[in-house]
């Protein structure tokens, strides 16, 4: 039993060998390829250059095209999904309504531009308010500033 695995890796490696080395004359053999190998042409390489219409049946055959310069537009269309370079958290210091239209996700800012704008609501109130209150606890200032040098020579 040994010597037919023995016989049959060696009708196998015989077959690869014709297959892989052997190609040429195998096809000539079985009569698939009509043109003789390389060895067996009685034209020589010189004779078949000095006429470049007839070719050497084993001749490469190469397709040259020219290229040209073409502008590209200036608009690219592509496909896929952008990160921003970085990202900025806005985060509300008082409270209202936003009363304007919202900005785009994305739309570029600047320093100083406004982002939103919100419902005054009682603020204007609050802010006379203050003002007033303010106006009233400057008052007495002139007067204290007065009893300053009254008050060092005591």
């Amino acid at each position: 039993m040994r010597i037919f695995s023995i016989l049959t890796a060696l009708a196998v490696a015989a077959v690869l060998y014709a297959l892989v080395f052997e190609r040429d004359q195998l096809l000539v053999l079985a009569g698939l390829n009509d043109t003789a190998p390389a060895a067996e042409t009685a034209e020589p390489q010189a004779e078949a250059a000095e006429t470049p219409d007839e070719a050497p049946a084993d001749a490469v055959r190469v397709i040259a095209t020219r290229s040209s310069v073409e502008e590209v537009p200036s608009r690219v269309i592509l496909r896929g999904e952008t990160e921003p370079a970085r990202q900025v958290d806005m985060l509300a210091e008082t409270a209202g309504r936003v009363i304007s239209d919202p900005l785009r996700k994305g739309t570029f800012v600047n320093a100083g531009d406004m982002l939103c704008e919100l419902d005054p609501g009682t603020r204007p109130q609050s802010l006379e308010e203050a003002q007033d209150a303010l106006t009233e606890a400057r008052a007495p200032v002139p007067e204290a500033e007065a009893r300053i040098p009254e008050a060092e020579a005591r």
